[in-house]
């Protein structure tokens, strides 16, 4: 039985680390191999938060609430796509605070008085009314309409007029205002005008509106439904990563004479394959995804997404699985297989 007499590495899994992508070109590289082999999963598939001043959240610390910042650069050469908050960190931080606030206001209030707890402190309000946006973008949504139209059946019962976002809204944090001055016993001029200006709102309790607005209106917690969804949202990240992939590629060929062959994985977006072909035509890459690639008279890869199918050992099997098995390497048909799965 003759042996392989090409060198080949092979790496898979890399889900968008582009240091550890350099580490393996650089082995490579330094290997003096013919044929370099990504087996599957080269995109990305975690999710990260940029912010409007540079600081940047990992999924992670969303979920546990730890706002601990990075440097959204690093975080996406680490494999993280990340997406933009149009708040700076600090900004951010004071809404999901101030929203939080929001989610706990008492159930049990029916109306305000100088004895009960202010729900938000004056600087809480002010950057509110300065973001009316973050407020009106809850309301906006489906279930938001339900909880405006709730509130309204509640207290304007006699009323066939819609009620309008943005005057709901202002007067909303009118009325929070005014509520904090009453606690705090001060501006009386200013909170009398306030109290005839949100009259409407304390006909009845406002509570189940503000602790809607509170509980789904958070930038925190739009971010992590966000990152529940991340696939609905991750065709635009993994091409993103794709073109900077490309161009490492591009630059590894240039002192690289061998082949740089792909497999597309199950976490990859299925998109990516016409930006693979494009690739291909040119001579960039070899897409090896659902194709039988022969890299030399030696070596042949089957490269295919579909998992749970075992490796081949005979012509027959080959055949049969081209379109339905892992990807793997193998030698020459005529000698014995040696594979490489791709999980």
């Amino acid at each position: 039985m003759s042996e392989i007499n090409n060198t080949f590495s092979f790496g898979t899994d890399f889900h968008g680390n582009l240091q550890n992508i350099d580490r393996f070109l650089q082995v490579s590289h330094d290997a003096k191999v013919e044929h370099v082999i990504f087996g599957g999963d080269i995109a990305p598939k975690k999710m990260g938060v940029a912010f409007s001043d540079g600081n940047g959240l990992t999924e992670s610390h969303l979920m546990n609430s730890n706002f601990s910042f990075e440097n959204p650069n690093e975080l996406y050469e680490q494999g993280y796509m990340t997406f933009d908050e149009e708040l700076s960190s600090e900004e951010w931080i004071k809404a999901v605070r101030a929203f939080d606030k929001l989610g706990r206001y008492s159930s049990e209030r029916s109306s305000i008085n100088e004895n009960q707890v202010s729900c938000l402190e004056a600087d809480e309000i002010y950057f509110l009314m300065e973001h009316q946006n973050l407020i009106k973008d809850c309301l906006s949504t489906p279930m938001g309409n339900r909880a405006l139209d709730f509130f309204k059946k509640g207290r304007f019962s006699n009323s066939d007029e819609p009620l309008e976002i943005d005057d709901f809204v202002e007067q909303l944090l009118k009325y929070l205002l005014w509520e904090h001055l009453l606690k705090n016993g001060t501006g009386s001029d200013f909170r009398n005008n306030l109290y005839f200006e949100t009259e409407q709102l304390r006909t009845g309790n406002i509570n189940v509106i503000i602790n809607h607005i509170g509980k789904f209106g958070s930038p925190l917690i739009r971010w992590r439904s966000f990152g529940e969804a991340l696939n609905e949202h991750s065709k635009e990240g993994q091409k993103k990563f794709l073109k900077d992939f490309f161009q490492r590629i591009s630059t590894f060929k240039s002192s690289f004479k061998g082949s740089v062959s792909l497999i597309l994985g199950n976490d990859d977006f299925a998109g990516l394959k016409s930006d693979l072909d494009e690739a291909d035509s040119h001579g960039l890459i070899i897409n090896n995804t659902n194709k039988v690639v022969q890299l030399s008279p030696d070596v042949q890869v089957h490269g295919v997404r579909e998992r749970g199918i075992s490796f081949p050992t005979t012509d027959v099997e080959i055949e049969n699985v081209r379109n339905t098995g892992k990807g793997y390497a193998k030698r020459s048909s005529k000698q014995k297989l040696k594979g490489f799965s791709k999980k």
